[in-house]
């Protein structure tokens, strides 16, 4: 299993200083498809944050691509949050720089 995800966006200065905010991202799942030798399978997983259990990232929004890859079964995993135990993967400083952790 191979699983993507950007991390949150820590606020580096001003009022919400040290704020983590969700980083938007648009992943583009044809090109991903492209990777794979044979596809089994291609879904999206939705489930609401008041039935989200701590730990079961499968309760997150999550698009899945599952298939093999130089014959070897993969699943990928598009995340749409990172898991809670991921810090930030970027600061974003108040003069507008956007800076990878």
């Amino acid at each position: 299993m191979v699983q993507l995800f950007l991390g949150l966006t820590e606020v580096v200065g001003g009022p919400e200083d040290g704020a983590n905010l969700p980083t938007g991202f648009r992943y583009d799942l044809e090109t991903a498809r492209h990777l794979f030798d044979e596809i089994k399978n291609v879904s999206w997983c939705e489930n609401p944050d008041g039935y989200y259990q701590a730990g079961d990232l499968a309760s997150e929004a999550t698009a899945i691509i599952s298939g093999k890859i130089g014959g070897q079964f993969v699943t990928l995993e598009v995340l749409h949050r990172p898991p809670a135990d991921m810090g930030p993967g970027l600061l974003l400083h108040m003069d507008g720089r956007c800076e990878v952790v």
